[in-house]
């Protein structure tokens, strides 16, 4: 989705339609959607806490990445077309 696909629509947080105050998650999707499109002034702008949100989601994404490695690693089974693809491509067997 494009950086801008959260920026416009009505607000959804409660305290902000209610009470005219923002809470600590106000901007935080649109933040976090900025950040991981490299625009970090304005997601920064938006909610200083998407830093950790997109920082979290790159890590988590990552280790998905590191324990897929690991699995395909440990598989004594790959002798098979896929599995051979598998080896050469991804493992650089």
């Amino acid at each position: 989705m494009p950086a801008s696909y959260f920026d416009d629509g009505p607000e959804r947080c409660y305290w902000k339609v209610n009470y005219g105050i923002e809470c600590p998650g106000c901007g935080l999707t649109r933040g976090t959607q900025h950040m991981l499109h490299g625009e970090w002034e304005i997601a920064l702008d938006y909610n200083p806490l998407s830093a950790l949100v997109a920082g979290g989601l790159v890590g988590a994404w990552l280790w998905n990445l590191w324990s897929l490695y690991r699995i395909m690693r440990s598989w004594p089974s790959l002798d098979t077309p896929t599995g051979r693809w598998i080896r050469k491509v991804w493992l650089g067997e």
